[in-house]
């Protein structure tokens, strides 16, 4: 299956983050950069969304293997990429890529919340989710315009749109 999801209207101009709280991250955007609260290509796709089965499925059915870690990163004082989907049991591998502390503070309602400092570039947490779960919001407490949304599954039929708004699952 697969698709594009559209904004229809005019977008709202998103908002511009600065970030003088932190020397590194205001180097790396001393004009501050917008945020990525609503991303909407200029033919109306829309960024992030994630898009996935809820029900259908044969009581009988039996997921493949998981597959490989996911990866998320701490890039330019932001989440890359904002929005992230994996299966239940599936590695999610968060990265610090920024030279400045940052942390992972991610709040799931029925899964296990966790609070990592990763306190240099490099630093790597491996973490996995046990139930499907949506959204699961991550954020970091030192920077407070950083957030980022994990979807869980326990099925592989799910997608999160691309910049151009498709999908496919």
């Amino acid at each position: 299956m697969a698709g594009r999801i559209r904004f229809e209207g005019t977008p709202p101009t998103p908002p511009t983050i600065t970030m003088t709280a932190d020397p590194a991250c205001d180097a790396m955007f001393p004009a501050g950069r917008p945020a990525e609260v609503l991303l909407v290509s200029a033919d109306g796709g829309l960024a992030n969304v994630i898009v996935h089965v809820v029900d259908g499925l044969p009581e009988d059915y039996q997921a493949p293997p998981v597959p490989a870690p996911a990866v998320m990163d701490q890039q330019g004082c932001a989440y890359v990429p904002h929005v992230i989907g994996l299966r239940t049991g599936q590695e999610l591998e968060v990265r610090n890529g920024d030279s400045t502390l940052h942390n992972v503070d991610a709040r799931p309602r029925i899964n296990n919340a966790f609070n990592e400092a990763m306190p240099v570039k490099g630093v790597v947490i491996r973490k996995s989710f046990a139930r499907a779960e949506l959204p699961v919001k991550f954020k970091c407490d030192i920077h407070p315009w950083m957030s980022a949304y994990l979807g869980v599954f326990d099925h592989p039929f799910f997608a999160v749109s691309a910049a151009d708004g498709s999908f496919a699952i």
